[in-house]
């Protein structure tokens, strides 16, 4: 089958054919997982499959349509299982093997999760505000358009953007490119620990970025 996009299904045709000089029945025709210990749950026999049991005159040939559902991204096999009334071989089985893939897309990644800036007074008692960086990635395929930066959550007051990337906000973070910024944090008053929470988003993303920023006031 080759690449399929997680989620959506594709058809394909496998030709049966009675290749002796006698009719020919076949008994069974199911699709099982790649090991032949039950059904596949990646593989089926798809609309218009023949039903069992089924006659093949001589030379004569039916098609089999086998569908593929990825339901994730990465490598998937299976089995056509067939019984037949052949003599010989009365038994036998085609591999079948398909790739889940994700669709391109752009993607945020934060260079950290949390960001610690450790104890300082606040600035007004004469205490010295921390700084620490952050970058923003994009490894996905496509370009984020729109990327914004904002402390969303918890003690916003101690904590501010006091350095930022070239272009000014919204920027677009192309594949492979990084975005690096600079956050301050000065504590409003001597009670703490402070919290608060920096959200990198974009319109293209699946997904908002939230990252922890931690400070102790003294």
């Amino acid at each position: 089958f080759g690449k399929v996009e997680v989620g959506s299904t594709v058809s394909l045709d496998v030709q049966l054919t009675d290749c002796g000089t006698l009719p020919m029945d076949v008994t069974t025709l199911e699709v099982q997982d790649g090991n032949g210990l039950g059904p596949s749950a990646e593989f089926a026999l798809g609309a218009g499959a023949p039903a069992v049991p089924l006659s093949l005159a001589a030379a004569a040939s039916v098609s089999v349509p086998i569908e593929f559902t990825p339901p994730r991204a990465g490598p998937f096999t299976g089995r056509l299982y067939l019984e037949t009334s052949d003599p010989v071989v009365p038994s036998g089985w085609l591999n079948i093997v398909g790739e889940g893939s994700v669709p391109p897309a752009c993607q945020l990644q934060a260079s950290t999760t949390v960001v610690s800036f450790g104890a300082t007074a606040p600035s007004t008692l004469g205490g010295s505000p921390l700084e620490k960086t952050i970058a923003l990635a994009n490894p996905g395929e496509l370009p984020c358009s729109g990327v914004e930066a904002l402390i969303t959550a918890g003690s916003a007051v101690s904590f501010s953007i006091v350095g930022l990337p070239p272009g000014g906000s919204p920027w677009t973070l192309n594949s492979g490119d990084i975005l690096v910024f600079t956050l301050q944090y000065d504590p409003a008053d001597t009670t703490g620990p402070d919290s608060g929470v920096l959200s990198f988003s974009s319109p293209d993303a699946p997904a908002q970025i939230d990252v922890q920023l931690q400070g102790t006031p003294v």
